[in-house]
């Protein structure tokens, strides 16, 4: 899931950054979910599944610009990224330090 988060930020920030059509932006993100849903990935690494579904169905409800406005929109970009890196933290605090496991080595 940390890897999903810190991927979907990168996307989100890269878009915001760069004016990306709606349409390529929410295909972008239906891709990564559904790439998930292979039978050879593991489920520990099909979590992400839901996040790029859920970020894709939000840039899909978000109200149409004027023509020439940003998308995805400033604000919303703010909002994500303000949120997926608290999920980001949380998720890093949550692991255990790697560095014991190799104590004593």
């Amino acid at each position: 899931m940390l890897l999903a988060v810190q991927t979907a930020m990168e996307k989100l920030s890269n878009a915001g950054r760069r004016n990306v059509p709606r349409d390529q932006l929410v295909t972008e993100f239906r891709k990564m979910s559904d790439s998930m849903w292979r039978w050879y990935v593991p489920v520990e690494q099909s979590a992400g599944r839901t996040l790029y579904r859920s970020i894709a169905d939000k840039l899909l409800r978000l109200p149409e610009g004027e023509t020439g406005a940003a998308f995805p929109p400033t604000r919303f970009v703010e909002e994500e990224m303000a949120a997926l890196n608290a999920r980001r933290v949380a998720l890093s605090r949550s692991q255990p330090a790697l560095t014991s496991l190799f104590r004593g080595r």
